[in-house]
């Protein structure tokens, strides 16, 4: 494997482990208790989110030379390279569709608790693999009703 594959490979092996704890974090927000208990939980866990989102964005900028390498090589590129990267990138977006599905619920849940719910859902950001609901897949935003 070459040194930009390996790097590559390295850097969202980190992404995915990073979206992981998203995931678990998200697994857990139906959990928090009533009242100020629950608030506080709540603001601890958004700024907990955050947190990892900025150091997600942070590696992904650092891997942003290395893509730019892989694009501009990657129809020389070995079978077995490219597999590595789409076996990776492939639970990254796995993981993002539980982790989405999840916060769509979780938006959902608080629309209705606080009497918010109306006849169109909450928008959140799709990943690549979501279904789209009108023609153009080039909208970044599908909606969360279930």
């Amino acid at each position: 494997m070459t040194d930009v594959v390996r790097r590559l490979v390295e850097g969202y092996e980190t992404e995915l482990r990073l979206y992981g704890d998203l995931l678990a974090l998200a697994r857990d927000d139906g959990e928090a208790p009533a009242g100020a208990r629950g608030v506080d939980r709540t603001l601890a866990r958004l700024r907990e989110k955050g947190r990892i989102l900025g150091e997600i964005g942070r590696l992904d900028a650092g891997l942003a030379p290395l893509k730019e390498r892989w694009d501009r090589e990657r129809g020389s590129r070995p079978h077995d390279e490219i597999a590595a990267l789409n076996q990776v990138l492939e639970r990254i977006a796995e993981v993002l569709e539980e982790a989405l599905a999840l916060e769509g619920r979780a938006a959902r849940r608080f629309a209705l608790s606080q009497g918010l719910a109306g006849e169109r859902s909450p928008l959140v950001p799709a990943s690549r693999a979501a279904r789209y609901d009108g023609e153009d897949a080039g909208d970044a935003c599908v909606s969360v009703r279930g």
